[in-house]
């Protein structure tokens, strides 16, 4: 979720602060992407209006890769 497009919807950012409970500087602080909790939270309170895409919750590049688990074997 871009910035641009939550302070075009709330018309500011000391708005958007406002609406999700925190600091001004919190919000500066996010730069021009939205962290992904906040990407959620928007989406909700707006009720769609603007919209988080799956990757803006969930960015690829935060998820680490697995590797199966190796089964143990027993010995009866």
């Amino acid at each position: 979720m871009r910035m641009f497009e939550v302070v075009t919807h709330f018309g500011s950012k000391a708005e958007i602060a406002r609406v999700l409970g925190v600091a001004n500087c919190t919000v500066t602080s996010w730069g021009d992407t939205v962290p992904p909790l906040r990407a959620c939270q928007i989406h909700l309170i707006t009720k769609g209006k603007v919209k988080a895409s799956a990757s803006d919750i969930r960015p690829t590049s935060s998820l680490r890769r697995y590797r199966p688990l190796k089964s143990k074997k027993t010995r009866i």
